[in-house]
């Protein structure tokens, strides 16, 4: 009985060390399989212009250290309802006063397609929780808490987030700017340390059933340049 409980136990053992997988970079694509997670990463990654990196549901993906996630290509971050896709980093300590070791989030840089987050977490970035410069991102059903910034987008970008919440970051919720396009629906940005949501000259923004309350500076600051901002609440 000795032998086989010891069988057991060295089984479930060997399980937890192969059920991890080290990503050391510097590029990375195809599918990342829960049955894998978490996924532990050692430098920066990047995903090409000619490659597609899928995320299934209920994926864990940690930085071990200051890394950056770079999407030149497409990503696929499908979670579902109750099994989230978290992006996180291995150490929170000290995040109350910015000392903690972060990562450098996620940055949708000059994509060649539309990338998508759906029921994804994203916490603890030093930087953007998450960053777009001329890219399309969809967001959805999404966390995006305990960055620096939660989510920046610039120079012609096209966000539609829905059914989203960006709250308690250490500086600004939301920022679009420089001819970028915000569609949002059903968006909270609350609790942020700075503005909750800023959108700057040359944008354009449709918000329906959206709240930005509780937020260190302003809820909403609007600075409007040569294009008109366009509202539905």
């Amino acid at each position: 009985m000795k032998t086989i409980s010891a069988t057991i136990l060295a089984f479930f053992f060997t399980f937890s060390i192969i059920a991890q997988t080290p990503i050391f970079g510097p590029h990375t694509s195809g599918t990342w399989e829960k049955a894998n997670s978490p996924y532990l990463i050692y430098g920066n990654i990047t995903v090409h212009s000619d490659s597609i990196l899928s995320i299934e549901h209920g994926v864990e993906v940690v930085f071990q250290d200051e890394f950056s996630f770079t999407v030149e290509g497409n990503l696929q971050a499908i979670g579902i309802y109750g099994d989230s896709i978290l992006f996180t980093v291995q150490d929170t300590t000290g995040y109350a006063t910015g000392s903690y070791t972060g990562w450098n989030g996620l940055r949708i840089y000059i994509a060649s397609d539309s990338s998508k987050l759906n029921y994804c977490i994203v916490e603890y970035s030093k930087g953007f929780g998450v960053y777009g410069e001329e890219s399309d991102i969809k967001i959805d059903n999404s966390n995006i808490k305990y960055n620096s910034t939660g989510v920046s987008v610039f120079a012609g970008s096209y966000l539609q987030i829905n059914n989203s919440i960006i709250e308690k970051n250490r500086g600004s919720g939301l920022n679009i700017g420089y001819y970028s396009s915000l569609v949002a629906t059903n968006v909270s940005t609350n609790e942020n340390s700075s503005d909750g949501t800023s959108v700057a000259g040359n944008c354009n923004a449709v918000l329906n059933n959206f709240n930005s309350l509780n937020n260190g500076g302003t809820g909403m600051v609007v600075n409007l340049s040569s294009l008109p901002l366009s509202l539905l609440t």
